[in-house]
Parts: C-alpha cells; sequence; structure tokens
C-alpha cells in the first residue's frame, strides 16, 4: 500500500466522549481513505478508548498505545504518521465539511517546496492562503496563534528532526527553558537553541554554513553592504573587508554607528539606512 498524502494526527488522554464526534466529523466527509490516514495516539490513564474504537473499522485508522508523559504524546502522533504530510487535530475539534479536502489541496501543491504549513481555521479572519517570506511575515501574520499547537502540520522529511531535539516534556512545542541556566554568551545559545532547532551540529558548524561570506564571492551585481563598527554582536573577524576588495560589484561601509543593523536617525521618521539604500540606488542609475 502507498504511503498516504495526509496523515491526520490525533493525540488524545483517552477521553473518548470527546474524540469520537471528531472521528464523525472526520469520516463523513466521504474522503478517498487511500488518499489519508488517521493515527491516534493515547496516553490516557485507564483509557477504554481501543475498546469504543472497535466501531470504528477502518483500514486508515491506527491507534497506539502511549507512556508517553505530558504533552509528549503530541509528538508520537507526529512520528507516528506515514502521510507526507502530518497535520494535527485536537481531540476535541470537530471539523466542517470540505476540511480534509482542504488539507489535501495544501499537501499535493505543496509536496515538492515542503514549505512550513499552519493552519488557523478561519480563526484569523483573512480569508485564503497567506504566503511569507521569512519568519518575520509569518510571526507577524498568525499573531498568539503561533503558539497554537493544533495548527501545526509537519513534512515527512523534518520528522525525523525532532528526534535531534531535547523537549521539554510538558510543553514540547517550546524551547527548554532550563537550558538558559548554561547560556552565558552567544556562543552558548547557539549551541544550545539555535543550531539545535535548525539542523545544525553545533553554533561553529551554524556559523560556517550560513555565513554570508560564503556567498559574497558570487555576487555579480552592484551590492552595497553596510555593517557598523559598533554591532555589538560582530567581532573584528566578521568583517568582510578583504571579500569586498576582492569583488568589482561590492560597496562595503562601516559607519561608526548604527549598533545590531539599527541605523536609527534621531528625530526623525526615516531611518539612517533608508536614505543610504536609496542614496545609492540613485547613485547606481546615475552612473549608467
Amino acid at each position: 500500500m502507498n504511503e498516504p498524502l495526509l496523515s491526520i494526527c490525533i493525540p488524545t488522554n483517552g477521553i473518548s466522549k470527546w474524540i469520537l464526534p471528531t472521528l464523525e466529523a472526520i469520516y463523513s466527509q466521504n474522503i478517498d481513505i487511500s488518499l489519508y490516514e488517521v493515527v491516534i495516539t493515547d496516553n490516557g490513564v485507564d483509557s477504554t478508548l481501543s475498546q469504543d474504537l472497535e466501531l470504528y473499522r477502518y483500514d486508515n485508522l491506527h491507534y497506539v498505545r502511549t507512556n508517553d508523559s505530558g504533552f509528549l504524546n503530541l509528538v508520537t502522533s507526529l512520528e507516528c504518521g506515514n502521510g507526507t504530510l502530518r497535520k494535527m487535530l485536537n481531540h476535541r475539534s470537530v471539523i466542517i465539511p470540505g476540511t480534509i479536502e482542504r488539507w489535501l489541496s495544501f499537501a499535493e501543491k505543496y509536496k515538492k517546496t515542503k514549505p512550513v504549513l499552519f493552519f488557523s481555521d478561519f480563526r484569523l479572519k483573512k480569508g485564503g492562503c497567506i504566503e511569507c517570506e521569512n519568519i518575520d511575515s509569518f510571526i507577524e501574520n498568525l499573531s498568539y496563534w503561533s503558539s497554537w499547537s493544533a495548527g501545526l502540520s509537519i513534512w515527512d522529511i523534518d520528522v525525523d528532526r525532532i528526534k535531534t531535539v531535547k523537549l521539554n516534556e510538558m510543553f514540547p512545542n517550546t524551547i527548554n527553558m532550563k537550558l538558559m541556566d548554561k547560556v552565558e554568551d552567544m556562543e552558548d545559545f547557539d549551541n544550545l537553541f539555535t543550531a539545535q532547532y535548525n539542523g545544525f551540529i553545533d553554533a561553529v558548524d551554524y556559523y560556517e554554513k550560513t555565513s554570508s561570506i560564503n556567498f559574497i564571492p558570487n555576487i555579480k551585481v552592484k551590492t552595497l553592504i553596510l555593517t557598523p563598527l559598533d554591532d555589538p554582536i560582530m567581532s573584528k573577524k566578521c568583517y568582510p573587508i578583504k571579500e569586498a576588495d576582492e569583488n568589482k560589484f561590492i560597496t562595503l561601509e562601516m559607519p561608526k554607528y548604527g549598533g545590531h543593523v539599527g541605523f536609527a536617525s534621531l528625530f526623525s521618521k526615516v531611518y539612517w539606512l533608508e536614505k543610504r539604500v536609496y542614496e545609492y540606488v540613485n547613485e547606481i542609475e546615475e552612473n549608467k
């Protein structure tokens, strides 16, 4: 049997009166069951859910009894799925008609590029699909809904990365704040958090693979690099002076002030950075 396009992952603590209506809503949508599967992971104490599920004899329904603590059951449900896209569903959510069809359409549309997908279930009241170019735009659009685990989905290729992260037992979709006690500088933070949550070996691996120094030699269009000398994050080794000198397309400017890419202008609504970029573009136009 081919792997389904979609896994609907339902972590539960075994309360049948909640999850049975959820299942009724799923199977009443009359969608081809070869396209999706339902994965229920149950860590409830004295749960009788397995007996109650005997009424639901569907080949695509999978029940897994777990001993997970707290909300780690959420993670297990994602790991037990076989679908290309694994979609979380709260065990008390009764989905409306057309929901599974919509999830499948997104899975089909994005199965090659596999971007981060978050389903707000129309709670944002913005209508349609919002495509975000970066994490800042993603958080700006979602606001506090970004912490809602039921909106979560994850692609098959990313599931194994969960195992590389030390998870908080009660809140696995948050960072482990106990590790903050070990953080004394930026490198410690990047070792414990940034690298771990983004698939890098350690901070050094993260720095080496994401540094712009890897891309500067390949720049073939006129480019302005602005990096202030008082940036509290940057060490002297971070300034690409040699690389800029060796690339005729690059103009490197290192103003005395600017902070960590702040470039604020006192008593002005326009940032100094914005004015300098505008001037640079005009200089290029004038010299054509």
